[in-house]
């Protein structure tokens, strides 16, 4: 007999953990801690702030059927220890970039995907390896100065008449 309710999420996040590889990359006073699934060229994907990992957990496994897929607890969230002071996104960027070092040795070439603060620290991580990045994908990345697409006027919808 099977059933068509959904897995406890709970259950659900600790399925796919199971099924990492976990990394604990020494920085500084702490450590960052990144679960890598898959074969295949490294996608580095970058979670949002006051997140972790678990931001991208419905992405992970059909992603991981073409890459090595890495997610980190990027510093001062989820299993990662606490950046020093101050906390910046250059720093965080800095801490992601090392720890990605020891993840994936130069010169190997990856990809990289950020979402929301993600994505800035993606970028910044991009910045700093430069050709070793094949694709940069950002998503919902704020702060890059952009200019705002004109909005259309909002249009009254006259009431319904019986």
């Amino acid at each position: 007999m099977t059933s068509d309710a959904p897995e406890d999420p709970a259950v659900f996040v600790s399925r796919i953990e199971s099924l990492a590889t976990r990394t604990l990359v020494p920085r500084g006073a702490g450590s960052m801690l990144w679960r890598a699934w898959g074969e295949g060229r490294p996608l580095l994907l970058v979670h949002g702030a006051s997140g972790s990992w678990t931001h991208w957990i419905r992405n992970i496994l059909p992603l991981a059927a073409e890459f090595r897929v890495l997610v980190p607890d990027t510093p001062g969230f989820g299993d990662s220890a606490t950046p020093p002071e101050p906390h910046t996104a250059d720093g965080l960027a800095e801490l992601v970039a090392s720890g990605l070092d020891a993840v994936v040795p130069a010169p190997t070439a990856l990809d990289v995907a950020g979402f929301s603060f993600g994505g800035i620290i993606g970028g910044l991580v991009a910045a700093r390896l430069g050709r070793r990045i094949r694709t940069l994908v950002l998503l919902g990345a704020g702060g890059m100065a952009l200019g705002r697409a004109p909005t259309r006027p909002l249009v009254r919808i006259p009431p319904l008449t019986p």
